[in-house]
This record gives C-alpha cells, sequence and structure tokens, in this order.
C-alpha cells in the first residue's frame, strides 16, 4: 500500500530520501502544470521555481502543521514560489 502524502511528508521531515523521491513522483508532474500557467508557459522558470519547491519542502517539511491537506500545503509554497519567480 502507498503511503498517504502525511506520512511522506513525516518521513523527508526525518530525513528520508526515499520519501523525498516518492513525494516528487506524486507531485512533480501536478505542480510543474500550475507553475507553468503561473508563468506564462515559460519552462525554463518553470523548471527553476519547480527545484525550488522540492526544495523548501526538503527544508519545511518539519514545520508542516497539519492544518490544511499536505496537496494544499504544497500548492501553497508553489504558489509563492510563483510570485517569487515571476518578480526576478
Amino acid at each position: 500500500m502507498d503511503p498517504t502524502d502525511l506520512e511522506l511528508l513525516v518521513r523527508i521531515a526525518a530525513g528520508e530520501q526515499e520519501a523525498m523521491r516518492h513525494f516528487y513522483d506524486r507531485f512533480s508532474s501536478r505542480l510543474y502544470h500550475f507553475l507553468r500557467s503561473r508563468l506564462h508557459g515559460d519552462r525554463a522558470l518553470g523548471e527553476d521555481a519547480l527545484q525550488e519547491i522540492f526544495l523548501n519542502i526538503w527544508r519545511s517539511a518539519g514545520s508542516f502543521r497539519n492544518q490544511s491537506s499536505v496537496a494544499t500545503w504544497v500548492f501553497q509554497i508553489a504558489y509563492h514560489q510563483a510570485l517569487r519567480s515571476l518578480r526576478h
């Protein structure tokens, strides 16, 4: 049985790289499409933003407070990263 998003996030917070790979596989495609739509189709900007998002998730997984779904938290990170990418 596949782990839930929350289980993966807890394992990421503990530094488990395999959990991060699984999390990336689960979210990267959806996030990339979300970013491309927010970044006016700019492929390079979308790829850079995607890497920043997963770096942010790796660093801040332990700060997830379970007040929303993991997906909502991840897409909130993506939204803010898209705004930062557009400003630069």
